[in-house]
């Protein structure tokens, strides 16, 4: 059980990406210290005396005399039934070979739940990232919107323009058929032909002032629309990555699995063995 705790793969997936910087505490198990195991302290209270170092289980002379110690019984003699098949007790060298795997079964479990809380901590991080990237794509989405609201403007201003400019072909074409008329009578009116020649001059330089500032508008407006195209190529271009980061959080959340599931075996491997040694004591 202690391999399958200690695996390179484990250790370098879980690690934080940041180990330099000092992370925020997250919300949640992350910001918890890891939980002593109940069984560790009755282990680290069973192997010792606690006062000189001594071993608690070894046996006390009451119990090396036979039950020389128990009321009731005589001195020499003990209260069970000699037993042959039974294995001897176990030596001191015996108990400290248990408690020396008890106190690597204890560090595995104490690493093991400092790598889920730095997993815990990575995971929190990427959820913040994931936060703040759905932000970035609401202010995205606030501009693209302002945008199309401009280029609906521009677009109102634009047909305005456009109808203004029928108008004013309009009346173009309406005393150009004045000219023409005019024309016939050129040698009686000649000093009209000419004040309606100047005056179709006028509104023809008028109208050229009209379509540059047309054509202008129509530039500025295949702009706009470039720029929203572009907006709208990155807003999509973001979500695509919200979208990866989503899924990436999957991966995490398997292996934080994994640890919880290898620490509960190793709990119930650390109770059985404490249960041997209470046994053997």
């Amino acid at each position: 059980m202690s391999a399958s705790f200690n695996k390179p793969g484990k250790a370098l997936r879980m690690a934080p990406r940041e180990p330099a910087a000092p992370m925020p505490p997250a919300p949640g198990p992350s910001t918890q210290p890891p939980r002593q195991l109940p069984s560790t302290a009755a282990s680290s209270t069973s192997s010792t005396n606690g006062t000189n170092g001594t071993n608690a289980n070894a046996p006390t002379p009451s119990s090396a005399a036979g039950g020389a110690g128990r009321p009731g019984t005589p001195a020499g003699s003990s209260s069970r039934a000699p037993n042959r098949s039974s294995p001897p007790p176990k030596t001191d060298a015996h108990l400290a070979k248990s408690s020396s795997g008890i106190d690597v079964l204890r560090q595995t479990a104490a690493q093991n739940i400092q790598l889920a809380n730095h997993g815990l901590g990575a995971l929190s991080k990427q959820i913040a990232a994931a936060q703040r990237t759905a932000a970035d794509l609401a202010e995205r989405n606030k501009e693209v919107l302002k945008l199309k609201e401009l280029l609906d403007r521009f677009d109102k201003e634009m047909k305005a323009l456009r109808g203004e400019k029928d108008g004013l072909d309009k009346k173009v074409k309406d005393l150009t058929g004045e000219k023409e008329g005019l024309d016939k009578q050129l040698k009686s009116l000649s000093g009209e032909k000419e004040r309606l020649e100047k005056k179709v001059g006028e509104l023809g330089g008028e109208k050229d002032k009209l379509e540059k500032r047309v054509q202008g508008l129509e530039g500025d407006v295949d702009g706009l629309k470039q720029d929203v195209d572009q907006l709208v190529k990155e807003n999509r271009t973001w979500e695509q990555d919200y979208y990866l980061l989503v899924d990436s959080l999957d991966e995490p959340e398997k292996a934080l699995v994994e640890i919880t599931q290898q620490l509960v075996e190793s709990n119930t491997l650390l109770e059985n063995l404490l249960g041997m040694t209470a046994v053997g004591a």
